[in-house]
């Protein structure tokens, strides 16, 4: 046991009423020397403590994010690794307590819900390329000043090797239908016809970038350019593919599970459709992207691809009627919500100061228990790698 790093720390009451049926009013005791209460009960462990968030914080399933209530020992979470892949991975044990107190750390970038004990991953702000975790208690932490040198990571690198059986160019066509495409025998129910994909452009670029990516593909398509009527100017883009795209108008569960080189496609790709682009004035120009979609599923996915390609994510949603006018027609959408995400290069960055908060009578707190005593969490759409038992 002597290469074991021994952890004691004080139990808090409704943990030590938890584990051992101690009544909190009988909690504390008097130090004969001092004349102070102190803690009725030490624990020592070999694992760093009990270390919790609360319920809505999130893990990474293979198929999106859950919130840790739901996690158990026989489904798998994003295990984070020092080199900066994720692994899914079964959890040795899951714990769960009554909660105390919370430190909520609040910023542009991030947004933590952690307990006292909680094991935060940091890294020293010399360490440019974030490849040598350190660990320290949530509570020494705060009472540190919330030291400035210690910055958290909020992205990551795929360690999977799935990937969909679809070359690049098939999978970037995939990343267009999804954002402007309609399926052609849903909505013209033409079985005759060998038509599945539909597109209707007015823009240039996009009818450019369409047909770049259809010619790298070999599938057959038909162009009709619309002369007259409500319609004039806009072109129609008709594909023959036989690999059952018109499937993906939505990115699945599975998409999580995509090795990096998969990932790296659709994050290339969809900065041309669905994607705003700000130029900052930052020293290396990485400037900044914003997404839009309609559909959370969508957002939360281009989320996870943004961070597993070494990119800072923050997430919006705003909802509002919405009124789009045509020649001929206006369309009302009432209390629409729009979802968006907006990405930056990945570098270090600070927790800020902590607020500290007593919780709710009933709330509890949950930790899972990894390989590599990491994993990666979100809590309010907020990314971040943590620390567990």
């Amino acid at each position: 046991m002597s290469n074991i790093k021994e952890t004691k720390f004080n139990l808090l009451p409704k943990q030590a009423e938890f584990m051992f049926g101690i009544p909190e009013d009988k909690f504390h005791i008097i130090d004969t020397k001092t004349g102070l209460k102190k803690a009725h009960a030490d624990i020592v462990t070999y694992q760093g403590g009990f270390t919790c968030v609360p319920e809505d914080t999130e893990y990474l399933s293979p198929k999106g994010w859950v919130p840790i209530k739901e996690l158990d020992v026989t489904k798998e979470l994003a295990v984070y690794y020092p080199n900066g892949e994720i692994k899914f991975e079964k959890p040795k044990t899951v714990f769960k307590f009554p909660a105390d107190e919370w430190y909520i750390f609040d910023t542009r970038f991030t947004k933590q819900c952690l307990c006292p004990n909680h094991k935060i991953v940091y890294f020293s702000d010399k360490d440019d390329k974030m490849n040598s975790p350190k660990f320290i208690r949530c509570k020494d932490f705060v009472d540190k000043g919330c030291n400035t040198h210690y910055k958290f990571r909020n992205y990551f690198k795929s360690g999977s090797t799935n990937k969909l059986e679809l070359t690049e160019f098939e999978l970037r066509l995939l990343v267009a239908y999804q954002a402007d495409g309609y399926d052609y025998q849903k909505v013209h129910k033409n079985k005759k016809s060998k038509r599945t994909l539909g597109f209707h452009f007015k823009k240039k670029n996009k009818i450019e970038r369409l047909l770049f990516i259809l010619n790298k593909t070999g599938f057959k398509y038909t162009i009709k350019e619309r002369q007259n009527g409500i319609k004039k100017g806009f072109v129609d883009i008709f594909v023959e593919e036989d690999k059952g795209l018109n499937k993906y108008k939505h990115f699945t569960p599975f998409m999580y599970s995509l090795n990096n080189k998969q990932l790296s496609i659709i994050f290339d790709e969809v900065k041309n459709w669905d994607c705003s682009h700000k130029n900052t004035k930052d020293l290396k120009g990485y400037g900044s992207w914003t997404y839009s979609s309609n559909s959370k599923e969508d957002r939360d996915f281009i989320q996870f691809v943004c961070a597993s390609q070494g990119y800072c994510t923050t997430c919006h949603e705003r909802t509002r009627d919405i009124t789009i006018s045509h020649p001929n027609k206006t369309y009302e959408y009432k209390n629409a919500t729009e979802y968006t995400v907006s990405w930056t290069k990945g570098k270090p960055l600070s927790f800020g100061k902590a607020k500290k908060e007593i919780a709710k009578g009933g709330d509890s707190k949950f930790c899972p228990s990894t390989s590599t005593g990491m994993w990666l969490a979100r809590y309010k759409n907020y990314i971040f790698v943590t620390g567990n038992s």
